[in-house]
């Protein structure tokens, strides 16, 4: 990766190993009917092994058929429901 295209102070690191970042879009239109219980059973899954890892976790979900729409913006996994 060119250093240019990101520029970083010295001493400072574009990660964070204690934070990690979901990002979710789900597919809500009507083909997608028969196999909505198994996508969250699936994304449930997910989200409590995240809940079990150290370290903090942000997610974003959002869901489109013929409109998008987001459901939970950039915020603490901790604070979203099944």
């Amino acid at each position: 990766m060119d250093s240019d295209l990101f520029p970083v102070s010295k001493g400072h690191e574009l990660t964070n190993n204690d934070l990690a970042l979901l990002g979710v879009l789900v597919d809500h239109s009507g083909s997608m009917r028969d196999c909505r219980e198994d996508m969250e059973g699936g994304l449930n899954t997910l989200l409590d092994e995240q809940r079990k890892q150290k370290g903090q976790c942000e997610i974003t979900l959002a869901e489109f058929d013929d409109e998008y729409d987001l459901v939970w913006k950039i915020q603490s996994i901790d604070q979203v429901g099944k």
